[in-house]
């Protein structure tokens, strides 16, 4: 859940203009910048890998299955692909996902929930 901060008279700091600057500051940064700011949030792992943790954490039992979408690109993620999880528990294909975020999306593309915010590079915890 995000709580929003509604501006008191005293603090004349606009929340629309703060995004739109933190926007721009994520704009003129490199590919190679934003992609490391994308893996301190959602680190690039293997599907087996990330889904063993899952299973653990959630203590699910071996014979779930383990067919999984891509809802970017709408592929079947395979066992060996590489992947970005976020910690509202999706998984997308480790291409897909930083092509997402390089055009300035920092929500989950299928619950909305903030993964990364502006200033700092400041990873969200949404579990």
């Amino acid at each position: 859940m995000m709580i929003h901060r509604l501006p008191s008279p005293a603090n004349n700091t606009n929340h629309d203009d703060d995004v739109n600057v933190n926007k721009a500051k994520f704009s003129m940064a490199t590919k190679e910048s934003k992609l490391k700011r994308l893996e301190r949030c959602a680190p690039k792992t293997s599907f087996m890998a990330w889904w063993k943790e899952r299973c653990d954490l959630m203590k699910l039992s071996g014979g779930v299955d383990t067919t999984f979408i891509c809802s970017i690109c709408l592929d079947t993620i395979d066992r060996t692909d590489t992947i970005h999880g976020l910690k509202c528990n999706h998984a997308f294909h480790d291409k897909c996902l930083e092509q997402w975020f390089l055009r300035s999306h920092f929500h989950c593309p299928l619950c909305h929930r903030p993964f990364y915010g502006e200033p700092g590079a400041r990873c969200y915890d949404t579990v």
